[in-house]
Formats: structure tokens, C-alpha cells, sequence
């Protein structure tokens, strides 16, 4: 279909169908080989329910009687797709009305089951199960499954995937494929697509696949996206159909459109209508007509306090033509680096401990999330000239793939600190900005601080951070958010805290950074309102120096910082927007800080608070699989020896103690004394990964330049 062919499509389902889309209209012919069909999602039938909320069970059978009949007014549409939730939670009599109004339609009509069609915990005893569904809808069930694959008109085949039954989600709305599921899928694409056939091939399935930074929850995404994933880009399959998310939208990942639909019971009572011609898709939303119905259905939205625009879904995702083309597919490529400074295997199981309420049963069963990446092993952190190295030659070894000296940015092992320049190295950063990639920094700690600085800065003295904050935006990173106001105003200015400024030049970095097309924010409450949608460019400031620690931030009420969670959504969210991919460094900066300070309590509190945060990531690096992820630290701080209280009851207790500085007491032999400040240690430090590359780190002890080449790698320059 040209684009003049998809005006004149559009130009007729307007005419017919008048100011809110939902009337009957003539779809005849912009092309004769065009296949049209409707999908219509997430009806959530509910029959004799007490009260309406926001799926409308007290005019939700009326609207989908009202939507079968316009559909039946409809020209040359050939079947009807319903991805999911046909009833309110699987009653049999919601399952008997679902089928009896959908046998009315004048087509074919295919379902996939929804979280809600299928028994679960806690439900009623006679709730629909697979067996039901099976017998009792008109499907070609794949032999004892709720898999399916059928051809419903010449040349188009639909593959029916079930995400709703698996029981490792027996007791909550989230989805996976089986692995009979996965084989009879892999068999099914071998047979009727690529090579093999010259069908066109499209998905349906309930949860949805790619994933969406506006919608974190993975309760929203089959556990096992990525591996459908694999398994359609290797056969050519470039659209999934999908429900549950109760959104209009278009996500595009790779080759893969995935495309959520609106759902019929909630406002905006939504169905699409499709039209394939060739490789060229055109989709068209269409809205409940009944005003009044419909002014209901939204107040009740609001009511339960959901977002109307992405219910409603942007112009361009509800009405759009679509290439489903795709003869080399350009994968966008993302490396995500997760910093937890000062984090070694003791802080780890401190965390765990801390997690599991110091529980023996609970610890049992506890993990952190990083504890589910793919692969993990161990790195060493030795320096250019110290067994013992700081943040800034642990952060150029990992940003260049280079040794330097300690409390020098970025230059090489030639640099003498404050005194002489090395040689500039050039940064992972540098490379992928280059290259047309996006970037960005995140650090609870001053983002001028030596971990965050190494992605950006070249200097000898890692402490001068007026220079380094210049260096910023100098270096055009794209998202920037951590601490360090003070070292952004002019040296009269106050800072939104009432700090002073600790420049000694009248240069106003935000002022500056505004100008370079940043937006700009310095809380909380700023940083949720920031539109990913809209921003090319990020800086946030939340602190004149290092942000709070998180068991201080979690009690903060005026100009309350954000956590290190909301700052690596947002970041995502931003930075995903770039077609190419993304690089993204995520520092938990003052686990370092409590290590020096012997804090127990904020080294945990803080540890998991950056565990949180990887929680983001890897969900996100889940849905998409050309996602690399590490988890790593800089060096270990502090020497957390998490012994026993004593050597002859380990029953009695541990007692968690940072040995780490030691000074002999003067005239003994063996007697020492603990220095005020805990320094760093020289132990190796932990690594996880998951995604392209990630296998490499089981490969025996890393060195952290290696995990430069990881990165440089992924992202293939």
C-alpha cells in the first residue's frame, strides 16, 4: 500500500465512521489483495458484577454488542482477533456470554487466552480452566494446548500463542510460554514462514513482548519475551498483536512491532482495524460511539487513577501505516554498566542478610535481583601503581581498557596526579557517542565524583570538579543525574538548597546546560513530571554535594531526592528513544561512602537500594535481548568481615565489622588500632552480566579492562 493508498484508506474509514470513530464504514477496496481484519482486546465480560470500576462491568456486555454489530456493517473484513481477557476472572456463565456474542459475527473470530480466561488461585472452584476452554471455544487447539495456528485467509498465517496458562503463574496475572509451547511454536514458524513458505506471518498473544519503559511492571510481559523473540526475528515474523496493557500503542524493538490494543472494556472501549497489503500495514483505531457510555467509562479511568493519555495512545499509534519489511534488520544495541562502588562479595551477602530481616528460614529463599543474572565470576581492581586502587584508575581501566594511576580521569599511566597530563585515553562513552549512540551517566554521589567523571572527564586530579563539571557538558552526554550543585553555580549564587557555590568563575553550568537543550531538574517531584516522549536530554542535580544516603533520603520531605530506581527508569526511558541503541553507566555511590564510615547499617540500606535499581534494568534488558548488562563494582571498601561474635558459638550471632585500616599501637608487638576512616581493599570484586556477550565472564578471573572489550563489543565498535 503507497502512501497515497493509505490516505485514501483512512480518508474512507473517516468519512464513515464521523467525529469519534465509531460508526460503520465502507472499507471497500483500496486494494484487492488487501486482507482486513479487526481486533478487539480485553473485553473483561462481567455479567451481574456489584460494582462498575474502570473496566465497565455494568455496560461492558453492552458495549461489545454494540462493537459486534458495527463490525458486521463492516465491508470485506475477513476475521476478527480478540488477544485476551474475555471474561472478568474465567466464570463459566461470563465464558457462555462471551461466546455467544461473538458468534454472532458474520466472520471467523479467533481468541488467545488472557490472564483472566484461565483458573487461578483463589478463584472460584468452577472457573474455567484450559480443558473448558478447549471444549467449549471454536478454536484448532495444537493437541492438549492453547496454542494454535491456523490459516484464516490465502497467504496469512496466524500463530495463537498462549501466555496465560503456564502454571508458574498460577497465583498472579503474569505470563509465560511453556517450553511445549516454545517447541511446537519453533516447529510451526520452521513451516510456514522464511524459506519454507511465502506466507505472511503474524503473532497473537496476550502479555506483551517488547517491553515499554512506561510500563515497568514485568507482570505486563511474558517471562520468556526475549526467547520468542530470538525465535521470530530468525524466521522473519515482524508483528505481534497483544492485550493486558489496556494501552494503544506501537513498540517498536528490532524487527518487531508490537502492537498493544486498546482494550474494549475501558475507556476509550477501543477496537483497531487492520489492513494488510503486501508488507504494508495500515491500522486504524476506533472509539466507543456512545458519548454518554463513554464519558463514564473515562471519569471511572480517572477515578482509579489511570493514565488517560496512554490509554487514548499518541495520533501516530492509534491511526498508522506500518513497513512490515524488514530484509536487514537494524537492531538497536544497549549496554547497560552497573557500578555498586565499594561493593565486594561481603556487601552482597551483607544485603542478603539485611533483606531476609536477619532471618535464618527467610535468608534460605532470599536473593537479590542481580543474583538472577545469567553469569557472574570475578575481577580484579589492581591499579598503574598501587596494589590498592581508587575509583578514578578503576573507572578509566573499565571506560578505556587501560591502567592509569590512581586519582587520575582518564589519562594514561605517564599522568602524574595534580602535576602532569598523561595521554588522553578515549572512553567507552566517547566511542559510542561517535558511533550514534545514546549516553548517559546516573551516581548517587556527586556526578562529578571520580566513578561518574569517567565517562566524560580527562584530568590529573580527580578532586578538581569545577574543571570536571564543565567537562560534562562539554562532552554532550546526553543524561546526566546525580549530586555535586554546588559545583554548577557561579561563585556569588546560591544554590536551590542554599548551598554555596564552590566555583571561583561567574559560570552558571545550569544556565549553560539549558541553552544546550537540557532540561533541567533538581528533585523528585521534577523528575517524574519529565516526559521521556519529549526529551533528547536530561540533567538532574538533586544535592549541593553527595545525595543522601537512602536510609536519610527515604524520610526527606521538602525537595525530596529521587532513588536511584526512579533515576535509571528515566534514564532508560530517554535514552531508549535513540533508534541506535544506548550506553548507560548506574552508580551505587555511597555504599563506597558507608564502607569509609564503617556504616553497617547505610552500606546495606544502600546496597539494596542500588539492587532496586538493577531491578530496572534487567526487566528492561528481559524484553529486550540485544540489552547487555553488568553489574560490577570498582573495588571493595572497608574490609566488611561478617564473622561470627565469637569462636566457640556461631550460633550465638554474627557481629559485621569493617577491618579495614589498621595502625599498630605504638610500642607493642601485635596490638593495632582502627583508623578513624576504613580505606579501600584490594580483594576482587563481583561481576554479573546477561545479554550479547555476557557468557564471557564465566570464563575464569576477569581483569576490569576486559570489561571495556564486553562493552565495546556489544555495541559493535
Amino acid at each position: 500500500m503507497n502512501g497515497k493508498t493509505a490516505l485514501l484508506f483512512f480518508a474512507l474509514l473517516i468519512l464513515g465512521f464521523g467525529p469519534l470513530l465509531g460508526s460503520a464504514g465502507d472499507l471497500a477496496g483500496s486494494s484487492d489483495h488487501a486482507i482486513t481484519f479487526v481486533v478487539l482486546s480485553d473485553l473483561h465480560l462481567g455479567a451481574n458484577e456489584t460494582n462498575n470500576t474502570y473496566k465497565m462491568f455494568h455496560y461492558n456486555e453492552q458495549i461489545l454488542r454494540d462493537t459486534v454489530a458495527g463490525i458486521n456493517a463492516l465491508q470485506n473484513v475477513s476475521f476478527v482477533l480478540v488477544p485476551g481477557d474475555l471474561t472478568k476472572d474465567s466464570e463459566p456463565y461470563n465464558h457462555d456470554l462471551v461466546i455467544t456474542i461473538l458468534g454472532t459475527l458474520k466472520v471467523p473470530y479467533f481468541i488467545t487466552p488472557g490472564n483472566h480466561d484461565v483458573s487461578k488461585k483463589g478463584l472460584s472452584a468452577d472457573a474455567w480452566g484450559p480443558e473448558q476452554l478447549r471444549k467449549n471455544y471454536p478454536m484448532p487447539w495444537h493437541n492438549g494446548s492453547l496454542s494454535y495456528s491456523v490459516d484464516p485467509v490465502p497467504g496469512l498465517h496466524l500463530i495463537s500463542l498462549d501466555s496465560a496458562s503456564d502454571e508458574s503463574h498460577f497465583s498472579d496475572w503474569g505470563g509465560a510460554v511453556s517450553s511445549q509451547d516454545m517447541s511446537w511454536l519453533k516447529g510451526d514458524l520452521a513451516n510456514n514462514s522464511g524459506n519454507n513458505s511465502s506466507k505472511t506471518v503474524i503473532l497473537m498473544t496476550h502479555h506483551a513482548l517488547n517491553y515499554r519503559s512506561n510500563v515497568p511492571d514485568k507482570l505486563y510481559y511474558a517471562d520468556n519475551a526475549a526467547e520468542i523473540k530470538k525465535l521470530l526475528e530468525k524466521y522473519g515474523v515482524h508483528l505481534a498483536i497483544t492485550g493486558h496493557i489496556h494501552i494503544t500503542d506501537i513498540s517498536r524493538n528490532g524487527s518487531l512491532i508490537d502492537r498493544s490494543s486498546p482494550a474494549l472494556c475501558s475507556y476509550p472501549c477501543a477496537y483497531t482495524i487492520y489492513q494488510l497489503t503486501g508488507k504494508e500495514l495500515a491500522v486504524h483505531t476506533v472509539w466507543y460511539d456512545n458519548r454518554t457510555v463513554l464519558d463514564i467509562a473515562k471519569k471511572e479511568l480517572i477515578d482509579a487513577k489511570k493514565n488517560v493519555t496512554e490509554a487514548e495512545g499518541k495520533p501516530s499509534d492509534r491511526n498508522a501505516t506500518i513497513s512490515l519489511a524488514f530484509d536487514e534488520p537494524q537492531m538497536q544495541k544497549n549496554v547497560i554498566l552497573m557500578i555498586g562502588d565499594g561493593m565486594g562479595f561481603a556487601q552482597l551477602t551483607a544485603a542478603r542478610w539485611e533483606k531476609s530481616g536477619e532471618n535464618l528460614t527467610a535468608y534460605a529463599g532470599t536473593s537479590l535481583n542481580m543474583d538472577h543474572l545469567d553469569y557472574d565470576g570475578f575481577v580484579s581492581t589492581y591499579s598503574a601503581n598501587s596494589f590498592i586502587t581508587d575509583s578514578a584508575a578503576a573507572t578509566t581501566a573499565i571506560c578505556t581498557g587501560q591502567k592509569s594511576v590512581n586519582d587520575v580521569l582518564n589519562q594514561d599511566h605517564t599522568a602524574v596526579w595534580k602535576k602532569k597530563n598523561g595521554q588522553n585515553l578515549t572512553t567507552i562513552a566517547e566511542l559510542a557517542k561517535r558511533a550514534g549512540y545514546a549516553t548517559g551517566a546516573l551516581t548517587t554521589t556527586r556526578i562529578t565524583h571520580a566513578t561518574p567523571a569517567g565517562f566524560y572527564a580527562h584530568i590529573n586530579d580527580r578532586d578538581d570538579e569545577a574543571t570536571i563539571a564543565e567537562q560534562l557538558l562539554a562532552s554532550g552526554m546526553d543524561v546526566a543525574m546525580g549530586g555535586g550543585y554546588k559545583f554548577f553555580v557561579a561563585k556569588d549564587q546560591k544554590t536551590p538548597f542554599a548551598g554555596k557555590s564552590k566555583r571561583t568563575d561567574n559560570r552558571d553550568l545550569v544556565r549553560e546546560s539549558k541553552a544546550l537543550g537540557y532540561a533541567f531538574v533538581y528533585n523528585e517531584s521534577g523528575l517524574i513530571s519529565i516526559d521521556a516522549n519529549n526529551t533528547r536530554k536530561l540533567l538532574g542535580i538533586f544535592d549541593d554535594d553527595h545525595m543522601l544516603y537512602e536510609l536519610q533520603r527515604i524520610n526527606q520531605t521538602k525537595n525530596r531526592e529521587p532513588s536511584l530506581q526512579e533515576m535509571t527508569t528515566t534514564a532508560i526511558s530517554v535514552l531508549s528513544k535513540n533508534p541506535k541503541g544506548f550506553l548507560l553507566m548506574v552508580e551505587g555511590g555511597r555504599i563506597d561512602h558507608a564502607g569509609h564510615a564503617r556504616s553497617y547499617d547505610n552500606a546495606t540500606a544502600d546496597a539494596l537500594a542500588f539492587d532496586e535499581a538493577v531491578k530496572v534494568a534487567l526487566d528492561y534488558a528481559k524484553q529486550n535481548n540485544n540489552t547487555l548488562l553488568i553489574v560490577t563494582a570498582d573495588h571493595e571498601t572497608g574490609g566488611l568481615d561478617l564473622g561470627a561474635k565469637n569462636a566457640t558459638d556461631y550460633p550465638e550471632g554474627m557481629t559485621p565489622f569493617f577491618g579495614a585500616g589498621v595502625i599498630k599501637t605504638s610500642g607493642s608487638k601485635n596490638n593495632y588500632t582502627l583508623t578513624t576512616e576504613a580505606p579501600h581493599s584490594g580483594v576482587d570484586v563481583p561481576i554479573m552480566a546477561s545479554g550479547p556477550g555476557a557468557d564471557a565472564v564465566t570464563s575464569g578471573r576477569m581483569d576490569n579492562t576486559q570489561i571495556f572489550d564486553l562493552m565495546k563489543e556489544a555495541l559493535g565498535i
